[in-house]
């Protein structure tokens, strides 16, 4: 009888530790595809400080690129280097997409670096605020980084 008992008792044993391990490799899971939010998203400039396309240099742009983002009439306005933009945007649980995305029409001698920010803003799918920074993402690729400005 005792040794039924004591097979009993490990096959109880076994499937407790699998129930247990399953649900924290299910938790584990969980919190690595959420992203932290941290600091604010909204209210703030946000300035770039480099875009994906290894050709363009921010700095390099006739004015500073930036984005502002308001929560409240879900709208972003910004300036891209060359013209004013802005775009409706739609933000949860570490996702970001830009819609209706318009800007004003100045010719500038390097569109290019301005159509590469435009094109990144389309792209965006997901966001990351980390130490302090603004990563605008297609699934894990980081298209922009931006710090906050003044």
């Amino acid at each position: 009888m005792a040794c039924i008992l004591s097979g009993d008792c490990r096959i109880l044993r076994s499937m407790i530790m699998k129930r247990y391990l399953y649900f924290c490799l299910t938790c584990a899971l969980m919190l690595s595809c959420r992203e932290r939010v941290e600091a604010p998203f909204s209210g703030m400039k946000w300035v770039m400080e480099r875009i994906s396309d290894r050709g363009v240099r921010p700095g390099k742009m006739t004015m500073e690129v930036f984005i502002a983002f308001d929560d409240t009439a879900r709208v972003a306005r910004g300036y891209a280097g060359c013209n004013a933009f802005w775009a409706a945007y739609s933000k949860q649980e570490g996702c970001l997409a830009f819609s209706n995305l318009e800007a004003t029409k100045t010719t500038c001698p390097d569109m290019y670096a301005e159509a590469v920010f435009f094109r990144a803003l389309e792209e965006t799918n997901r966001f990351a605020l980390r130490r302090g920074r603004l990563y605008l993402k297609r699934d894990d690729e980081t298209l922009a980084v931006f710090r906050p400005g003044r």
